[in-house]
């Protein structure tokens, strides 16, 4: 048996990177006031179909059939998900000044052809920020995204750029597709996917192409601009979000033909692209890392009450491929030292007291392995194969000293440590890791 097509498997190093690039965000987080989320990996088929009825992911649906006549569908995004939940547990009971700001990460789906950085199941780590319509939500939710990537070792302009526009209101896009429509239905060198899209009346996805010879189209002076079609009350607010982002200091790119794959947002929408060595990495059909914007009637669309909301979602598994090249991940997962305890002799006394002193320094949270069975020699090589920082080393004549022998595997330097037998001075040892 092979494991199904798109479906990877996260294995050792591979799966604690990705649990300590979920760590490392989940903690910014909440420095930002966020509560974590988790809802189920299935929902009813009809929540998706809600959410965006034009959207192509339906074509990407894993579908089940349940019991009788229920259909149900694993997630392919999360926000519709944890509006329903909220909705359903009674966001009315919690008090308006109240901010209701929630992050979950978990594995999501979606029927599409794998390639790298892309699989049909990805994990993905998203913040909601429900019942906040002020602009500084947006500008905040950004920030949140900017500090989540610059914790993991990423830097803003030399690995990643944050675009950024504004959609507008329904009516906006409503005027604006009708212009698009007009103007496109007369370009012959329109490429076939994007005429597909025309002819299926999905207008503002045709923005999303990513031909070359849709985008000589795109750079004419005369095409469309969605700005233009803007409500004042619209063209306001983003001005103001990207005041505020001004005094943040986050530099931001307009890209007017930024619309996002999503149907239900609505004015500030942006996307965090890789940028230099990183967008090389992921190549130029799945340079996004992070993404989002306002979707302020989706509340509406899955049959709630009107919310404000600002949220954004990060692909962990691309975050971990261009982390994992830049050669970064080693430096952000190195937390603590790994400790190799090491028998010169084998008597069981010693092999009492090297337990216990695993035991022990677990206990502190320190990683550390062990072999008993094998010669010095072969628990030196293991402990150096294995990548571990330090070697303790434990044989008679340490015993009688009432030490341990202390080697640094990085610098090949070795030094004696005074040790009891009931581990009583044990903090000479931790303060000895620490200081290496």
């Amino acid at each position: 048996m092979r494991r199904v097509r798109g479906f990877p498997d996260l294995i050792g190093v591979h799966a604690a990177s990705f649990s300590h690039l979920q760590g490392v965000m989940s903690r910014v987080c909440k420095v930002f006031g966020c509560c974590e989320i988790q809802t189920p990996l299935v929902e009813q088929l009809a929540l998706f179909q809600r959410a965006a009825p034009e959207l192509e992911i339906s074509k990407e649906l894993f579908q089940l059939t349940g019991k009788g006549e229920e259909i149900l569908a694993l997630r392919p995004e999360n926000t519709a998900g944890v509006l329903r939940a909220i909705c359903e547990s009674g966001v009315k009971s919690i008090p308006k000044s109240h901010p209701i700001r929630f992050f979950y990460s978990g594995p999501m789906f979606r029927y599409e052809r794998p390639q790298k950085g892309r699989f049909r199941q990805f994990i993905q780590f998203g913040v909601e920020m429900i019942r906040e319509s002020s602009h500084f939500s947006d500008v905040e939710g950004i920030d949140l995204a900017v500090q989540c990537l610059e914790e993991m070792g990423l830097r803003i302009q030399e690995d990643f750029c944050i675009e950024i526009n504004s959609i507008g209101d329904l009516e906006a896009r409503k005027s604006y597709c009708g212009r698009l429509k007009e103007y496109l239905q007369r370009e012959p060198e329109l490429s076939r996917a994007s005429r597909e899209r025309l002819d299926q009346n999905r207008i503002l996805r045709i923005l999303d192409s990513k031909e070359p010879q849709d985008h000589q189209i795109f750079r004419r002076e005369d095409f469309p601009k969605l700005f233009d079609f803007l409500s004042n009350e619209s063209k306001q607010r983003f001005q103001q979000v990207i005041s505020e982002l001004e005094t943040l200091k986050i530099p931001v790119e307009l890209n007017s033909n930024l619309v996002r794959g999503l149907d239900y947002y609505n004015d500030t929408v942006f996307e965090v692209v890789a940028r230099n060595r990183a967008a090389e990495i992921l190549g130029i059909q799945q340079k996004t890392l992070l993404a989002g914007g306002r979707y302020d009637s989706l509340g509406e669309q899955l049959g709630y009450d009107s919310l404000p909301c600002f949220g954004w979602a990060a692909g962990i598994d691309r975050l971990y491929l261009v982390l994992n090249e830049l050669g970064r991940l080693n430096a952000l997962q190195n937390d603590s030292s790994k400790v190799y305890v090491c028998l010169a002799d084998f008597d069981q006394e010693i092999k009492s007291f090297a337990l216990l002193l695993v035991s022990s320094l677990r206990r502190h949270s320190i990683q550390v392995a062990f072999d008993f069975d094998s010669s010095l020699k072969k628990q030196i090589s293991s402990a150096n194969a294995l990548g571990f920082d330090f070697a303790v080393l434990i044989g008679k004549e340490e015993r009688q000293k009432q030490e341990i022998s202390l080697k640094n595997l990085k610098e090949s330097t070795q030094s004696s440590i005074p040790l009891s037998q009931d581990l009583t001075n044990l903090e000479q040892l931790l303060q000895a890791l620490e200081r290496n």
